[in-house]
């Protein structure tokens, strides 16, 4: 594993270490982080790092050597859980942060707002949400795609259904090839379907001859399924969850 640290202002390399390939990165960054504090002679830099340094005995030992950093919470934390449930109901008060040139010519530019949490994280620490719109137009994109595919996918599986060869001929099978269409597809987050149950009475004259007053007749049933496709609105986002960024300055209660 190679470590490397680069300074902000042109990702000019400041220090690189190399770890076993079969280390993990969550132990890697105190030795990081004192190897710039003992390069630097300071604690008052900046450290940048992705989520894997978002673990409570790394964040807490730069804290309390009086360093600052940032890091991405994972998505699992209670902390984002949290806020994704709250966002459902109520609005952040985003406050713009920065605006971007987009990547490519024509592109429009990347707005980036925050929104600081009224509380803590779990470890303590000042969470700050970030929304960029570059972000917000990608996962629209591909959500609609997901929805795509899944609907697409539930209407193919009723054109089966419908047809005579098919060899699903209960509810439960049904729900079975359903639910791993949405799976493949990636749309169970968004995609519902209904199954509906048809029933068809058939007679046939069960003596023989011509029809009379003696004649006896059975009736036997069929049933047939058909599925139709939704979209599950209460999983429905017009701007998705922004990321979570993490700031090491401890929010303490005014």
């Amino acid at each position: 594993m190679w470590i490397l640290t680069v300074a902000a202002d042109g990702a000019v390399p400041i220090t690189y270490r190399l770890a076993d390939g079969n280390t993990s990165d969550d132990p890697t960054h105190i030795p990081t982080w004192n190897q710039l504090v003992a390069l630097l002679g300071t604690t008052g830099f900046l450290y940048v790092a992705d989520s894997k340094l978002a673990s409570s005995k790394a964040m807490n030992h730069i804290t309390d050597a009086g360093g600052r950093f940032i890091t991405v919470l994972p998505r699992a934390r209670k902390d984002v859980r949290a806020f994704n449930d709250w966002a459902q109901t109520n609005t952040p008060a985003w406050v713009h942060a920065t605006t971007a040139p987009g990547r490519r010519t024509g592109e429009p530019d990347q707005v980036y707002s925050v929104f600081t949490s009224g509380e803590p994280s779990v470890t303590g620490h000042r969470i700050v949400w970030v929304h960029s719109t570059s972000k917000a137009t990608r996962d629209h994109a591909y959500r609609q795609a997901r929805i795509h595919a899944g609907t697409t996918a539930i209407s193919a599986l009723n054109d089966k259904l419908t047809g005579p060869k098919t060899r699903l001929r209960n509810r439960a099978d049904i729900t079975k090839r359903a639910e791993a269409l949405l799976k493949q597809t990636r749309a169970s987050r968004w995609v519902t379907y209904t199954i509906d149950e048809h029933v068809t009475e058939h007679t046939k004259q069960t003596s023989a001859g011509r029809p009379g007053p003696g004649t006896t007749y059975a009736t036997t049933a069929t049933t047939s399924y058909t599925i139709t496709a939704d979209i599950d609105l209460t999983s429905w986002h017009t701007t998705p969850p922004p990321t979570a960024a993490s700031l090491s300055s401890p929010t303490t209660p005014a």
